[in-house]
């Protein structure tokens, strides 16, 4: 696992910014395509041509559920943990 910085984002759901992407499964900058999660609200996301994060589409969604449900339960795991932190506090 490692911490990059990145471009300067801000969350489309709650508004949280942020130019720092962890990845849990490689250690590597974040790339066109990768899932975002926001730290704060849980919202899933993705980094565009730009690495500014937009909100994943359904289509994009059914997509990763349907042929990499492997991945679609990690950022599943990692959505709901930041939900249930969020409620903690």
């Amino acid at each position: 696992m490692s911490t990059a910085t990145t471009k300067q984002n801000t969350c489309t759901c709650c508004g949280y910014v942020t130019d720092r992407a962890t990845c849990f499964t490689s250690d590597t900058q974040p790339k066109p395509g990768m899932i975002a999660i926001c730290a704060r609200c849980g919202l899933i996301g993705v980094y565009d041509e730009d690495m500014s994060i937009r909100t994943l589409r359904q289509e994009e969604k059914v997509h990763l559920m349907s042929n990499h449900p492997d991945i679609w339960n990690q950022v599943m795991g990692i959505h709901h943990a930041v939900i249930n932190r969020n409620r903690l506090n």
